[in-house]
C-alpha cells in the first residue's frame, strides 16, 4: 500500500490548471461532435454542435473549480501530493462532472424530470466509458505540467531589494538577523555554515514584510529567534547569542519584555 502514499507531481498555478480545463473542454466537444459516439449520430438539432460543445464546456468548468478547491487541500498538506489524493481527487472530479452532465443532458436538452434511477443509468453507461478516455488526457495532463514541491523548498525565502539584481534565496534557519542602515539593509546568514551577508536598498519594515518569520528586537533589527540560544543582560541593556554562530543582536528596552517572553515560552515546551 505504499505505493499509494508516494508523492506525485501537483498542478498548483491557475493558469497552468485553466490550460488543462480548456484542453478538456476541447477535446471532449470534438469526440461528441466529430466522432459521434454513443448513437450522437442520433440526435438531430440545428444547434447540435453547440449543444454537444455544452458538455465540453460542462467538464471546464467543474474541473477548474475542482482543482482550485484541490489547490486548497495541496496547501494544507504542505504542498505534498501523493498517489492516494491523486486517486480520490479524479474519482471526485468525475463522479461531479457525471452528476452535471447527466443534468445538462436530461433536463436541459432532453427537458425531462430528474429521476434518481436514470442518473445511475447515466454514470453506469455513459461516464464510465468516457472515465478512462478522459482520464488519460487529465492525468498526462497533469503529469507534463504538475511538479513535486521539494520540503526544502518550503523552508526556503527569497528577500528581494529595490534594485532588481537584489535578490537572495536562502533557508530560513540560515537567516540570523537583519540590520538596517539608513537607506540599506544588511542580512546575515550562514552559508555553508560560515556567516557572511548581502546588503540591499530597502527598509526594515519593508523587508519585514518579505519575511514575517523576523521579530523586530530594536528599531535597526530584526532576528529570527528561532535560532536564538538566549537574552543576556537586563532590559537596560540586553542582547541576544545564536546557537549557530558567536554574533549578538541589541535588545532595545522597548521590546526586552516581549523578546524574553517569546524565549521563556518556548524553553517551556
Amino acid at each position: 500500500m505504499s505505493v499509494f502514499y508516494k508523492q506525485i507531481k501537483f498542478t498548483a498555478p491557475f493558469i497552468k490548471q485553466l490550460v488543462i480545463a480548456v484542453v478538456l473542454a476541447v477535446i471532449l466537444s470534438f469526440i461528441l461532435i466529430y466522432l459521434e459516439p454513443l448513437n450522437t449520430n442520433n440526435f438531430h438539432s440545428k444547434h447540435k454542435s453547440l449543444l454537444l460543445s455544452g458538455y465540453g464546456f460542462i467538464i471546464g468548468i467543474i474541473y477548474l473549480i475542482h482543482s482550485r478547491i484541490e489547490t486548497h487541500f495541496y496547501i494544507k498538506q504542505h504542498k505534498k501530493w501523493v498517489l492516494l489524493n491523486e486517486v480520490i481527487s479524479l474519482l471526485v472530479f468525475f463522479l461531479i462532472s457525471g452528476f452535471f452532465a447527466y443534468l445538462y443532458n436530461d433536463i436541459y436538452i432532453n427537458q425531462n424530470s430528474f429521476s434518481l434511477r436514470y442518473l445511475y443509468e447515466y454514470q453506469k453507461q455513459i461516464v464510465l466509458i468516457f472515465i478512462p478516455i478522459l482520464g488519460f488526457f487529465v492525468v498526462f495532463l497533469r503529469t507534463w505540467l504538475g511538479k513535486i514541491t521539494n520540503p526544502k523548498n518550503l523552508h526556503q525565502i527569497t528577500l528581494k531589494g529595490n534594485n532588481k539584481r537584489e535578490v537572495l534565496t536562502v533557508q530560513k534557519n540560515d537567516i540570523l538577523y537583519i540590520k538596517s542602515s539608513e537607506n540599506y539593509i544588511e542580512i546575515y546568514f550562514l552559508k555553508q555554515g560560515v556567516l557572511t551577508y548581502k546588503t540591499f536598498r530597502n527598509t526594515l519594515s519593508q523587508i519585514a514584510n518579505q519575511a514575517d518569520f523576523l521579530t523586530r528586537c530594536h528599531r535597526s533589527y530584526l532576528v529570527n529567534l528561532s535560532i536564538v540560544k538566549e537574552i543576556k543582560g537586563n532590559s537596560q541593556k540586553a542582547y541576544l547569542i545564536f546557537f549557530k554562530s558567536n554574533e549578538t543582536v541589541p535588545v532595545s528596552k522597548s521590546y526586552y519584555k516581549s523578546i524574553k517572553n517569546i524565549l521563556s515560552d518556548r524553553h517551556k515546551k
